[in-house]
């Protein structure tokens, strides 16, 4: 190693002072051992004095600092091998330039980005530009810019440009813009794309990706150009539709989201000129065909083919209405349609769809009826039945004009009543009546004989369950046990469940329902006056014959509404024609409020809020799995009862598996199981299993005896002495000590405590706000009296202070409290003291009953019955339906469901021949609406506009708390195209399908730690004199209640439909 100067003294390279010696030792450090580089000092070897030394380290200490802030370089200059020595260079150090390291790093950077253009590296390329300087990336920027309003410039992006029709927005698709952008702008498109989504796999869980990035474009391309206006378009349609202020118009607009409030008026193909035309148009084609039908007949008649007289054409009316229409005189069924009207057949979109599935509301009213219209009515039973005309078989002449080949299908009404809550807090609420027209998809064979009977010739065993109906009901319960199992037993995973048989219809209810808004009608449909406005508005689009002869049609609607149509047609029965006494329109009820009544049945029996510490009970599962949300009254919370008592069903259900298989968790397998067997075997070993455990559930039914006291009521000794079906209402009330609105809401009930009324009821029927300490009377007069509901005296004493109570307390079977006196002092009392010897046989059957597995049972074969209701109306099983309906008639009459026990009878009086049978074909499978166009996908009639409605109605509470009259609903826009211009805006339901499956996940942990959690409590297993507190004597049994009393309020309801047929003839 050599240095300049003199040989025996080295010297500093830098300072080139000579190095310091110090005890036979050199000061002075080797340059390649210190760490600083080579091409510093022109590839030299050497040393450096300890004063230059650490100069040259804190030097190199920055620069290592800032090339240690860099993770990784953009681009490398050197080779990426770690380990590999810098090359050495031999530079004089006289010819170091302090500007030789920018000169080389130009050089590599010139070399790295010619290699990489050679092996087609662009990326790598730009990626080194970018990072070599500041310089660079403001370069590159100005180029990218550029490149970007070229595209711009160039760009001819047609879909933006379209116009705003309603064609247009019906094949619309963000999918499309994007595809267009990214030919014509690809540089933008993909600036935008990296700028949206940092993560590639993130684009499913947003909104919709295409979305938001074709909103962003179009914003840009308005921004340039404003022919590319299609989105701001739209945007401010739907501004426009909710009645949007101003200066929000303007303060958007300045935004580039919509246009400015000048809006140009929509284009005749969006406005819907007549909001009724689809249901004209099927009013006007069947009643084209029914016209040409009564022409046949007439010169069939003419000629002399088939002469008749008036009893045999009768029937041929009679197929579509009471036979005294014939004789009418032309009534108001004269609707001018004109045949080039439009009829969208398109039926509802699946997001308003799935919101609507999404959605309950049950405004469930209570309603008295007050009309008493009718004539005073002196005949009896008999008498009536004599005087009424003879029906007889269709004669074959007129048989064969009505064999049409392609016979229109018709079209059913649904009447909702809507409680809405207006904008202003001062207006309150307000009920209309939400209204629209559903075409059939099963149609009736319109050449079939059949006989129309007159009420009181049905058997009332009609209108009770068989034992087909429970026969029906077990094996629905049998296949939804199939499929729990399958869901939370890991060995029947593979095991395939029972299928369940397809109807005769099936095919035809899988397709989407055709579905035509007739409005909101701002009536009141809690008052008669405003029913029969109703009734008489939805009167138009009854078919005819071409004359007044009228083509009745089934109108549906919740409980509220099919009683007040009642009461119409009574205020309306002594009209001269058919369509002035409203008898074009057939009422019938619906069955998601019937679901809705019976879930709140459910929750009075099961659910109480002092049963939380007792293990098993609703309330205490509710509290133990955070239920949190769920009330007592359901039509608060209707999806979260639901949600509850389906938890309930399963975790039972899985419970009672486990016991009836022995297993000690869910993990395991029965020994029975046939594990190396076929799947026929394993099939086969489920729907045994699965029977077994509805058998053990199985409730004690009614005795033969008591179904046989409701039927044989003689027609002779009931005869008919009430008006109308309110009087015979009020009539149920008094002899069922119900209350005097005639429902069962939900809510707590009071007695009055006057001997001789006893009347019970609701807390806000007798405007109390819960239970009374102390005695209370419903009015001045029973106070004052000095009769007493308890004791056997049944007299005020006014030692009422000091009064002994049954061991049977509420179950008692006679007074339940007794004065001291009335049962000779109190002092020998033993401490269980029973008033009868009825009482004591309920105490002692009651120490040998296990009131905690009757509840456990109870509660499953309710969430059962439930599911297999709904599963019903999902198929659009009609018979089914019935078949339920009949077996909720007991429930209704125990339960005090007065209103709904009468619509039932009708409805299964109108079934079984009081109605003609295609009213009752359309009662049995036109009942349900399927939106999605799925098997098994069909819901109630009176959930359908729940959605629609809501909306409706918030855009009518901002329009000045008004109902838009009938020259501006004919300025709103088709419903089709509603529909589409929301599909615009909402056409991603990613983020809803991920949040369904976390809550199915945390469902199924739920049922899984109830199985384990409440395994050793015995729920199921027979325990002796084992009771819930708050359930004392739970039975799991179905009951008849005064069975010879419901016999014959049954008989007088068929008296009265007789009558209102008679009235209508004389």
């Amino acid at each position: 190693m050599t240095s300049s100067g003199n040989t025996n003294t080295p010297e500093c390279l830098m300072c080139k002072s000579p190095v310091e010696n110090m005890d036979n030792s050199w000061r002075r450090y080797s340059l390649r051992l210190s760490g600083p580089s080579l091409e510093q000092f022109e590839g030299q070897d050497g040393f450096l004095c300890s004063s230059c030394k650490s100069k040259h380290l804190q030097q190199t200490a920055s620069q290592t600092q800032i090339g240690q802030a860099k993770k990784r370089p953009s681009f490398s200059f050197y080779s990426t091998q770690k380990g590999r020595k810098k090359p050495k260079y031999s530079v004089p150090h006289s010819k170091v330039n302090t500007q030789s390291k920018g000169v080389l790093s130009k050089c590599k950077l010139i070399q790295y980005l010619s290699k990489a253009i050679k092996t087609n590296q662009y990326a790598q390329a730009i990626r080194a530009i970018l990072n070599h300087r500041k310089s660079s990336k403001k370069a590159f920027c100005t180029v990218a810019s550029t490149a970007v309003r070229q595209e711009i410039r160039r760009c001819a992006l047609k879909i933006l440009q379209w116009s705003l029709n309603a064609k247009n927005i019906a094949t619309f698709k963000w999918g499309r813009v994007v595809e267009e952008a990214t030919s014509h702008m690809p540089i933008l498109v993909n600036v935008l794309q990296g700028a949206l989504y940092r993560h590639q796999a993130r684009k499913a869980t947003i909104c919709m990706p295409d979305q938001r990035l074709g909103f962003i474009l179009s914003l840009i391309l308005y921004s340039h150009k404003q022919k590319y206006n299609f989105i701001q378009s739209c945007v401010s349609l739907k501004l426009k539709r909710h009645g949007c202020s101003n200066s929000l118009f303007d303060s958007l607009h300045a935004l580039g989201v919509c246009l400015n409030r000048r809006l140009k008026p929509s284009p005749k193909d969006m406005v819907r000129t007549d909001y009724t035309e689809k249901q004209k148009q099927w009013q006007l084609t069947l009643s084209q065909q029914l016209k040409s039908i009564a022409t046949s007949v007439a010169d069939g008649e003419t000629q002399g083919t088939s002469p008749c007289s008036e009893e045999q054409a009768a029937p041929l009316n009679e197929t579509h209405l009471p036979v005294d229409d014939l004789d009418d005189d032309k009534g108001s069924s004269d609707m001018s349609v004109s045949a080039d009207d439009n009829s969208d057949s398109d039926p509802l979109s699946s997001p308003v769809a799935e919101s609507a599935l999404a959605v309950a509301n049950l405004d469930d009213l209570a309603s008295t009826s007050s009309s008493k219209h009718y004539s005073s009515i002196e005949k009896t039973s008999q008498q009536r039945k004599d005087q009424a005309p003879k029906v007889k078989h269709m004669h074959p002449a007129l048989h064969n004009s009505l064999r049409l080949k392609y016979l229109e299908p018709g079209y059913i009404i649904v009447c909702d009543s809507v409680l809405v809550e207006l904008a202003s807090p001062r207006s309150g609420y307000k009920l209309q009546a939400s209204t629209f027209a559903v075409r059939n998809r099963v149609g009736y064979d319109q050449s079939l004989d059949y006989t129309v009977k007159r009420a009181e010739e049905i058997p009332l065993s009609c209108f009770l369950p068989t034992s087909d109906d429970w026969e029906g009901l077990k094996q629905r319960m049998c296949q939804i046990l199939e499929r729990i199992l399958k869901d939370h037993l890991p060995f029947l995973k593979e095991v395939e469940c029972s299928v369940p048989e397809q109807h005769q219809h099936s095919d035809a209810l899988s397709e989407r329902s055709q579905i035509a808004s007739l409005g909101v009608i701002d009536k009141n449909p809690y008052s008669t006056s405003g029913s029969v406005r109703i009734v008489e508005s939805l009167h138009q689009f009854v078919p005819s014959y071409g004359d007044d002869t009228l083509y009745p049609i089934v109108c549906f609607g919740d409980g509220l509404s099919v009683m007040k149509m009642v009461d119409a047609k009574c205020a309306k029965a002594n009209g001269v024609s058919a369509a002035d006494r409203l008898e074009g329109l057939v009422q019938c009820p619906q069955d998601f409020h019937r679901r809705g009544v019976l879930l709140q049945d459910t929750m009075d029996r099961f659910f109480k809020e002092d049963s939380t510490k007792e293990t098993g009970t609703l309330f205490q599962i509710k509290e133990d799995f955070f239920h949190r949300s769920v009330k007592q009254k359901v039509a608060e919370n209707f999806n979260d009862v639901e949600n509850l008592l389906n938890f309930c069903t399963h975790a039972l259900s899985t419970m009672l598996a486990l016991k009836l298989g022995k297993l000690d968790g869910t993990t395991k397998t029965p020994a029975d199981f046939p594990t190396s067997r076929g799947a026929s075997q394993k099939r086969t070993w489920l729907t045994e299993f699965t029977e077994e455990m509805v058998d053990f559930l199985w409730p004690t039914l009614p005795s033969d005896c008591s179904l046989e006291n409701v039927c044989k009521q003689n027609k002779t000794q009931v005869c008919l002495d009430k008006k109308d079906f309110g009087d015979i209402l009020d009539d149920m009330v008094k002899d069922t000590n119900g209350c005097k609105c005639g429902e069962s809401s939900g809510e707590g009930m009071i007695r009055c405590f006057n001997g001789k009324c006893g009347a019970w009821f609701h807390y806000s029927c007798a405007n109390v706000d819960g239970p009374v300490e102390g005695d209370w009377w419903c009015s001045a007069e029973c106070q004052a009296s000095k009769s007493y509901i308890y004791c056997k005296c049944h007299k005020k004493t006014g030692k009422e202070g000091n009064m002994v109570q049954c061991e049977m307390q509420s179950h008692c079977t006679s007074n339940e409290w007794y004065h001291a006196e009335c049962i000779r002092g109190a002092k020998d009392l033993p401490d269980e003291w029973y008033c009868s010897p009825a009482c004591k046989r309920l105490g002692r059957n009651q120490s040998k009953s296990d009131g905690v597995q009757e509840y456990s049972k109870a509660l499953l074969y309710e969430g059962l019955c439930h599911l297999a209701f709904r599963d019903a109306v999902r198929e659009g099983d009609g018979p089914a339906i019935l078949s339920h309906w009949r077996i909720n008639t007991l429930q209704f009459w125990n339960s005090k469901h007065l209103k709904y026990f009468i619509l039932a009878h009708n409805m299964l009086a109108g079934v079984n021949g009081f109605y003609p049978a295609r009213v009752a074909h359309d009662m049995t499978w036109n009942r349900v609406a399927n939106l999605t166009g799925q098997a098994d996908g069909n819901i109630g009639l009176d959930l359908v506009k729940e959605i629609p409605t809501d909306e409706y109605w918030e855009m009518v509470s901002r329009t000045q708390d008004r109902h838009p009259e009938k020259g501006e609903q004919q300025d709103k826009l088709r419903d089709e195209f509603l529909r589409n211009l929301e599909g615009i805006f909402l056409q991603s339901h990613t983020y809803e399908a991920k949040q369904a499956a976390q809550e199915q996940l945390k469902f199924d942990h739920d049922v899984k730690y109830f199985t384990s959690a409440y395994m050793h409590d015995g729920l199921f297993d027979f325990v002796p004199g084992r009771h819930h507190k708050s359930f004392p004597l739970f039975k799991n049994t179905v009951n008849v209640n005064c069975p010879e009393l419901m016999g014959e309020k049954l008989l007088q309801l068929s008296q009265c439909m007789d009558s209102c047929r008679d009235v209508a003839k004389s």
